[in-house]
C-alpha cells in the first residue's frame, strides 16, 4: 500500500520538474538519484550480479524508461489527476495479457470492467463527436499499456532472478542510463536550477524511484501479476488528492463522473464488489445462527 502511496504522487511530481526540465534529462535526474541512494545502501548485494539478473535488470530499466516518457508527455498535454486515472486502466491489460499467454477464458468480470472504464475514458478526456482522444490521453493510455507488461515482466524477472532487491536497484540503474543517452542525443542534459525542480528530482528519486520501485521489484515475488495490477487501483485515488493540494487542480463534474467510472470499473475487474457482496452475506448468515 505504501509503493502505491509513492506512486500516487509521481505524477505531480512529474508536472512540478517537467514545467522546466527536458523529459529525458529529468528521467536521468529522477533514476541516477534513485540508483545513487539504493547502491549505497544494498551496497554489499548489489557488487556481483550474474548474467541473468543484469538481463532482467537492462530489461526493466528500459521499460521503466519507456513508462516516465510517456507520462511525461501525457502531463504537458492533461492534468496530473486525470493522466493517473487513465494510466490505472492498465490494470485490464495485465489479465487479457496473461490470459492469451496462457490461452485462457479472460473473465466476465474483466469485459464488464473494460465497458465501464471505456465510459469514465470518453467523459474523463471529453471526447466530443468526431471520438478525438487528446494527445495527453493517447499517452497516457500508451503509458498504461507499457505499465502493463512492466508488472508482468517484473513477476516474471523476481520469480526468476536470485536477488529481487539487487534486481530493483540495477533496474534503476539502467533507466538512468537509457535516460542519460536520450538526453545527451536529442537535449542539453542540465541540473535543476529552481527548488521546484529541485524538490520535484528528489521526490521523484528517493521517495518514487528509490523506495517504490524497489519495493514493488521485492513485494511482487510474493504475489501474482494480476493480483498487483489491480492493487494498482488506488493510485489515481492518491494522485487526485495530490494534485488538489499541490497544483490546485479541480476536474470538471464530467471529469469527475468519469473518474468514478473507472474506479468502478477497476473494483469490478478485480471483483472485489462481488467479494464484498459475499462477505456481507455470510457475516449475516451467521448472525442469523
Amino acid at each position: 500500500m505504501t509503493v502505491i502511496l509513492a506512486w500516487g504522487s509521481s505524477n505531480v511530481w512529474l508536472k512540478i520538474g517537467a514545467e522546466g526540465l527536458a523529459p529525458f534529462n529529468l528521467i536521468a535526474l529522477r533514476y541516477t538519484l534513485g540508483f545513487l541512494v539504493t547502491f549505497l545502501i544494498f551496497f554489499k548485494r548489489c557488487t556481483r550480479p550474474n548474467r541473468k539478473t543484469i538481463k532482467y535488470s537492462v530489461l526493466l530499466g528500459f521499460i521503466l524508461f519507456a513508462i516516465g516518457y510517456a507520462l511525461i508527455m501525457a502531463l504537458k498535454y492533461a492534468k496530473a489527476s486525470e493522466v493517473s486515472f487513465l494510466a490505472s486502466i492498465s490494470v485490464f491489460f495485465v489479465p487479457i495479457i496473461m490470459a492469451i499467454w496462457r490461452k485462457q477464458r479472460i473473465k466476465r468480470e474483466v469485459i464488464i470492467g473494460m465497458f465501464l472504464a471505456v465510459a469514465g475514458l470518453m467523459l474523463l478526456t471529453n471526447v466530443g463527436a468526431g471520438f478525438a482522444v487528446s494527445l495527453g490521453a493517447a499517452f497516457a493510455l500508451l503509458a498504461s499499456v507499457i505499465n502493463a507488461f512492466m508488472v508482468i515482466t517484473t513477476n516474471y524477472s523476481a520469480h526468476n532472478a536470485e536477488d529481487t532487491v539487487q534486481l530493483g536497484v540495477l533496474e534503476l540503474g539502467f533507466a538512468a542510463l537509457f535516460g542519460w543517452i536520450g538526453s545527451f542525443l536529442l537535449e542539453t542534459p542540465r541540473l535543476p536550477a529552481t527548488n521546484n525542480e529541485w524538490i520535484s528530482v528528489m521526490m521523484l528519486a528517493l521517495v518514487c524511484s528509490a523506495y517504490g520501485m524497489v519495493a514493488q521489484t521485492i513485494g511482487q515475488k510474493y504475489t501474482t501479476p494480476e493480483h498487483f495490477g489491480f492493487i494498482n487501483a488506488l493510485e489515481p485515488v492518491f494522485a487526485t488528492v495530490f494534485a488538489y493540494i499541490l497544483l490546485d487542480e479541480v476536474m470538471s463534474v464530467t471529469g469527475y463522473i468519469g473518474s468514478a467510472l473507472i474506479f468502478l470499473s477497476v473494483l469490478v475487474a478485480n471483483g472485489l464488489l462481488v467479494s464484498l457482496k459475499n462477505n456481507r452475506e455470510t457475516g449475516y448468515e451467521k448472525d442469523n445462527q
